[in-house]
C-alpha cells in the first residue's frame, strides 16, 4: 500500500471519530474501519547472519584434561572473550586461571593437577605439604595433623589423645589409666607401685624414707616426728595424736596400755611410771607431777604425793599441808 493511501486513511479516521462525537461505541467502530492494515510476503532475501557463541572448549595441559568457557563470533572467526592468563608458580607456564588454584599451606598459585587434595576436608596443596596418617593411613594437609610425641609419626589432630600428666599428644593405644586416680596418660609416664603393684602416674610418685620403696603418694603417710614419707607398713599411728611415725618411735603408756610418741607421755614422781601427761596432776607444794590416781587431794581440790600428806587426827583423813 502506497503511503499516500495509509495518509488518507488515517486523516479520514480522525475526521470520522470527531463527527461521532460522544459516542464511544460509534467511535470505537469507526477507528477499526479507517485503521490501514499492512500485510507483506517475502519474495527474496539477500545477507549474512551473525552470531555470538558462548562455547565449552577442551584441552590438556601436562597431558591433563582442562577445559575453558569461550566467546566467539563465527562469521569472522575471531575470539570475542576468553579466559585471563596467569602463571604456574611450580612449572612456570602460563596457563588460563581458571587452570591454577592457590595451595591452602603456601598459598602458591600452581596448576590444579599439581594439587593434592585432603581425603579429610579436600583442601588441596603442594604434595610436599601433605602428610599420610599414622592410624587411618588418609592422605592430610599438614595443618590437619600433629606429630606423635611416642612414634614421632603425623596423626591426625583428631585422632590423637592428650595426656593428663604432661600435654604431650599421641596414639590412643600409647595411653594407659592410674590404677589409683583414674587419669589417662603416656605409658611411659606410668610406673609400678611396689607396695601394691598398681601402676600409677608418675609425677605422683613417693619412696620410703625407711626401705626405699616407690608407689604412689596415697600409699605413704608422713612421719610427725622425721617428716619423711614411710609406707603404711612402715608406720603406727599415735592413739593420742592420730599421727603417724615410724616403727619403734612409738611407747606405751603403762596405765592405759595406748601406744603413743614420746611427747605425750610424762614420768609420775609417786610410781615412777611413764603414762600419759593427761593423767597427771601437779603437787601444790612441790609442782611434781603424779598420777590422779595415787595422788592425795585435800578436802579444798588440792594434790599433793602421798609422801607429802599429813594425817588430820580429828577428822581422820590426810590433808595437804597448807590446804
Amino acid at each position: 500500500m502506497p503511503p499516500y493511501v495509509c495518509r488518507f486513511y488515517l486523516e479520514r479516521r480522525a475526521q470520522e471519530i470527531e463527527a461521532a462525537g460522544d459516542d464511544e461505541r460509534k467511535s470505537k467502530k469507526l477507528e477499526d474501519e479507517f485503521t490501514p492494515r499492512l500485510e507483506t510476503t517475502l519474495v527474496a532475501i539477500e545477507g549474512r547472519l551473525n552470531r555470538q557463541v558462548r562455547m565449552k572448549q577442551s584441552y590438556t595441559l601436562d597431558s591433563e584434561p582442562y577445559e575453558s568457557i569461550i566467546n566467539v563470533e563465527p562469521l569472522t572467526e575471531s575470539i570475542l572473550d576468553s579466559p585471563e592468563m596467569g602463571r604456574c608458580v611450580r612449572s612456570g607456564k602460563a596457563v588460563p586461571t581458571t587452570c591454577l588454584d592457590h595451595c591452602q599451606i603456601s598459598g602458591s598459585l600452581v596448576q590444579k593437577h599439581l594439587l593434592t587434595h585432603s581425603d579429610l576436608s579436600a583442601r588441596a596443596a603442594l604434595p610436599e605439604f601433605t602428610v599420610v596418617c599414622n592410624l587411618s593411613g588418609k592422605r592430610l594437609l599438614q595443618d590437619e595433623a600433629e606429630v606423635s610425641s611416642v612414634t614421632g609419626r603425623p596423626v591426625q589432630t583428631s585422632l590423637l589423645k592428650r595426656s593428663a600428666l604432661s600435654g604431650k599428644k599421641a596414639e590412643p593405644d600409647e595411653f594407659a589409666k592410674c590404677e589409683i586416680t583414674g587419669a589417662e596418660v603416656l605409658k611411659s609416664e606410668l610406673a609400678t607401685s611396689d607396695l601394691s603393684g598398681k601402676r600409677y602416674r608418675i609425677d605422683e610418685q613417693r619412696a620410703s624414707s625407711v626401705s626405699a620403696l616407690i608407689g604412689h603418694r596415697s600409699e605413704f603417710v608422713v612421719c610427725q616426728k622425721t617428716g619423711n614419707f614411710l609406707a603404711m607398713r612402715e608406720a603406727e599411728r599415735c592413739e593420742v595424736t592420730g599421727n603417724y611415725v615410724r616403727a619403734g618411735i612409738l611407747q606405751e603408756c603403762e596405765v592405759t596400755h595406748k601406744r603413743v610418741v614420746p611427747a605425750q607421755l610424762s614420768k609420775c614422781s609417786a610410781t615412777g611410771q611413764r603414762v600419759l601427761a593427761s593423767l597427771l596432776v601437779p603437787s601444790s607444794l612441790s609442782g611434781a607431777q603424779i598420777l590422779e590416781t595415787v595422788a592425795v587431794r585435800s578436802a579444798t581440790g588440792k594434790y599433793c604425793a602421798p609422801i607429802e600428806a599429813k594425817t588430820c587426827v580429828c577428822r581422820y583423813h590426810p590433808t595437804v599441808p597448807g590446804s
